[in-house]
């Protein structure tokens, strides 16, 4: 998280570079469908330097976090909504000053690592709205999504899960989630839709096992710590045709509110998703 922080930003004109309010209005207007997009990035979004490029175009660091909101109310009022998430995923301002203020939203999801599948099923089929949030790190503290980034909000949250997930760590770095889908008759987004039914690993259920198998800790890390198919453990989202995508990080889950309103903005996102794409799961579905 150093290196974030502690980037100096001097070397642009910072009468020229974004703080958090400005960068809300122009990802605000492109997530709106009412804007094109106004900064491009410095350098692309796998430069490995992306601490230059995002100081160069923000005057502060900008974190983000994609959010839906709990049935019956209008917008998110944490990181997560979901009952007994400990933690979650967001953007670093690499992300932030490039794909978000540059991409219309279905093709920035994208490009943050969700597949257009859990886009179709979100979007399209449960109606779910969509928000960005973007927001000062001072309060969460993010650290790169690793292994090692994993292993210790495991310590923290999980920590009597610790031992069984290290067993199982080389195994699960080797293999991918279809690969664990063959040991077993889950489909583990189908477990992840349905947090009450019989196949989804919650933190108690995970603990009542004797012995687990290695794609019942895969399982886990799937629906508790939301690890999916495009985790890798480098810090880095892997995109559904294998390309590198942006770096991620992981942050306690905490409310909106106890960043205080100036330190956080949520905005509405527009998603159109593409015809082809619908068409495809339809026909999945058939």
């Amino acid at each position: 998280m150093s290196r974030i922080m502690g980037c100096s930003a001097s070397r642009s004109d910072p009468d020229k570079r974004l703080d958090l309010d400005a960068v809300a209005n122009i990802v605000r207007d492109l997530c709106t469908g009412t804007g094109e997009g106004r900064v491009p990035p410095t350098n692309g979004p796998t430069d490995p330097d992306s601490s230059r490029a995002w100081s160069e175009v923000l005057s502060e660091p900008v974190f983000g976090r994609l959010c839906s909101c709990p049935r019956g109310t209008t917008a998110p009022d944490r990181l997560s909504s979901r009952d007994g998430r400990k933690y979650v995923f967001a953007f670093g301002p690499e992300a932030v000053s490039g794909t978000m203020m540059r991409l219309q939203p279905y093709e920035m999801l994208v490009q943050l690592g969700l597949l257009p599948q859990y886009i179709y099923w979100k979007v399209y089929k449960e109606k779910r709205p969509c928000f960005l949030v973007l927001f000062r790190p001072d309060l969460v503290q993010p650290e790169p999504a690793t292994w090692d980034g994993v292993m210790a909000f495991i310590s923290r949250h999980y920590p009597r899960a610790v031992e069984r997930v290290r067993q199982h760590l080389p195994e699960i770095k080797a293999r991918s989630v279809d690969d664990f889908e063959k040991d077993c008759s889950v489909r583990f987004i189908d477990a992840l839709e349905n947090p009450t039914g019989p196949d989804y690993m919650r933190y108690d259920r995970y603990m009542e096992l004797s012995d687990p198998l290695p794609w019942q800790t895969r399982l886990f890390l799937y629906c508790e710590l939301r690890l999916f198919e495009l985790f890798t453990g480098d810090g880095r989202t892997r995109l559904h045709d294998g390309s590198l995508g942006e770096t991620e990080y992981l942050c306690d889950n905490v409310a909106l509110a106890d960043f205080g309103e100036e330190n956080y903005k949520v905005i509405p996102v527009t998603v159109t998703i593409p015809d082809h794409v619908i068409k495809k799961y339809e026909e999945e579905e058939k």
